[in-house]
């Protein structure tokens, strides 16, 4: 009887490889799964290597060794520590819990092993287990970065900034390369209140950083917090030369330009915003109430309309409708009194009401112009006569 083949490991891995760049996380999966049969105590010519990336497991190299009569049980190890990160992208975290203790078991020496472990353990709340194994995984090698992170991030949550930060230092003295640190660090001295430290170490990481978009935006997100608007406007505008099609910067933008007295500035970033997202009616409400303040009713009463347009039913529908009716209210007295004071214009009103308004920058809704036709103007007629109730 002919022996079983044993399947192409190199081959097997180069599918789970090819199959997780292209985020077939399940599929890659079952290749794994495939691999990890065929590794443990098997005489072998293949040694897996692995590495895990910021957003994906990334299968490193395969690559050939002399005969050898020993198994190698590295190989049983590093195959489950791949396979449980494939599994945690699966969202699989308690199947990845069993490949990674079963890792621990195999080979008792592997810090990278307990540390994976241990961040496991957070993701389902088993605080103490995680503590355990994290704080195992730095004896066995205290010059691992991730697991300090991972305890500095579990200190967090147990409100012991102080502990977090000493291990967020560590974290970052052996790996300077890496900017969660510094938002970690940053993280801690909000949680103590020291905003100005917490400042300090954004900084820095913007300096290192300059490129990185979620070290701006919690800088500028803390501009924002101190009332800081210069810095704000700066980290704004950096943004958006990351990225001027994320909708974000723009909004700290229009915020800064308004709080630093730039009208126009603030207008021109809410109006990219809305160009960006025309569907949100928020912007629209901001954009809406500044042409007021500046005195461009007509293009007011649009953005309103709008609003309501867009989400008849929604809580922005109701403030547009209280605007729109205040402005109304505003515009019928102003009308009303050139009417009386002007009598070419009142005239004119008499005549074309649509279009002698909007030659005069006025715009009012359906209902307020029904009102303005039925009104008589030789004399000013009183506010009960035609002041606008929508709701």
């Amino acid at each position: 009887m002919a022996r079983e083949r044993s399947p192409d490991l190199r081959r097997l891995a180069a599918d789970g490889r090819r199959l997780m760049r292209e985020g077939k996380m399940d599929k890659a999966r079952e290749v794994f799964l495939q691999v990890l049969e065929h590794l443990p105590g098997e005489r072998t010519r293949a040694r897996l290597g692995y590495r895990c990336g910021e957003s994906q497991i990334v299968i490193r190299r395969l690559k050939e060794y002399p005969d050898s009569l020993s198994p190698n049980e590295d190989l049983s190890v590093e195959a489950r520590l791949a396979l449980a990160n494939c599994c945690l992208k699966c969202g699989l975290v308690e199947e990845s819990i069993k490949h990674l203790e079963r890792a621990v078991e195999v080979c008792p020496d592997r810090a990278e092993a307990y540390c994976e472990l241990g961040l496991a353990y957070q993701k389902v709340g088993r605080k103490g287990l995680a503590t355990s194994a994290l704080r195992r995984a730095l004896r066995l090698n205290p010059r691992l970065p991730r697991a300090h992170q991972g305890l500095a991030q579990h200190l967090v949550k147990l409100e012991r900034p102080q502990e977090a930060q000493k291990a967020f230092r560590k974290a970052l003295r052996f790996n300077p390369q890496r900017h969660e640190y510094y938002l970690g660090l940053a993280g801690c001295y909000l949680q103590q209140g020291q905003v100005s430290e917490a400042v300090k170490w954004l900084q820095k990481a913007v300096r290192k950083f300059p490129d990185t978009t979620v070290v701006r935006e919690a800088l500028a997100d803390l501009y924002q917090r101190m009332g800081d608007y210069c810095g704000l406007l700066e980290e704004a505008k950096e943004l958006i030369r990351l990225n001027p099609r994320n909708p974000y910067p723009y909004e700290l933008l229009s915020m800064a330009c308004f709080q630093g007295g730039d009208l126009e500035g603030a207008i021109d970033s809410l109006s990219r915003l809305i160009y960006l997202d025309p569907m949100d009616p928020l912007p629209r409400l901001k954009l809406a109430l500044l042409l007021q303040q500046k005195g461009e009713l007509s293009r007011a009463m649009e953005e309103y309309q709008r609003i309501i347009h867009i989400s008849p039913q929604g809580d922005h529908a109701e403030a547009a409708m209280q605007a729109m009716e205040s402005l109304d209210d505003f515009q019928m007295e102003q009308i009303i009194q050139r009417a009386a004071e002007d009598d070419r214009f009142r005239a004119c009103l008499e005549r074309d009401p649509e279009t002698t308004l909007l030659s005069r920058g006025y715009r009012l809704t359906e209902l307020a112009m029904e009102v303005l036709r039925r009104l008589d103007f030789g004399s000013k007629p009183p506010p009960e006569q035609w002041e606008i109730t929508y709701h």
